[in-house]
């Protein structure tokens, strides 16, 4: 074993331990051993120059090649992903038909509180680009955390505008029949 460099506690049998090879061979192995786990590794780490020169990093890459971690999005989270992108472009496409919808005065109120927080309307485009192009981005670049929290975030945002929305036109129809033009939803 060189000291200096980081290695996992493991090693192949050699073909001379008798109980060893009695082992593997009770157990229905023949000849194809592969990291078997080493007598010495507990002696080895205690000594304290070798855990001097095998920092955290190392140690920490030793831990990580012992267990197998998948890359990737499984299954699951595939059809997630393919649900809430829809989703979210479906809650656009709605919240699109409902502002069209809503009258001039609603228009200028709801501008006058995005300037109130310092945001023009010409820096909503860019945004919802960024956005898109970061989910994209985390989703090609498996960045799981990134993406579930920019793709589940945008559409819960999206929903909540719709509702806001929704909530806004159906009190300026408070007077009618009880039915909303809502995007071309039947919603009553």
């Amino acid at each position: 074993m060189t000291f200096g460099t980081c290695l996992s506690c493991t090693s192949n049998p050699s073909a001379d331990d008798d109980v060893t090879m009695a082992t593997f061979a009770e157990a229905g192995y023949t000849d194809d051993f592969s990291n078997y786990d080493a007598k010495l590794c507990a002696t080895v780490h205690s000594n304290s120059d070798t855990s001097e020169s095998c920092g955290w990093g190392c140690k920490r890459s030793v831990k990580s090649s012992l267990h197998s971690t998948s890359t990737g999005w499984n299954a699951l989270e595939k059809f997630f992903l393919f649900f809430w992108s829809f989703a979210g472009i479906g809650l656009v496409w709605v919240v699109l038909k409902q502002r069209r919808m809503m009258s001039r005065e609603d228009a200028i109120v709801e501008e006058a509180a995005m300037n109130g927080v310092g945001i023009k309307k010409r820096h909503v485009f860019p945004i919802a680009l960024a956005v898109v192009f970061l989910t994209l981005l985390g989703m090609f670049m498996v960045w799981k955390k990134l993406t579930w929290l920019l793709l589940i975030g945008a559409n819960v945002a999206l929903f909540a505008q719709f509702v806001f929305l929704r909530r806004k036109a159906k009190k300026a129809n408070a007077g009618g029949d009880g039915y909303v033009k809502d995007a071309g939803l039947q919603i009553s």
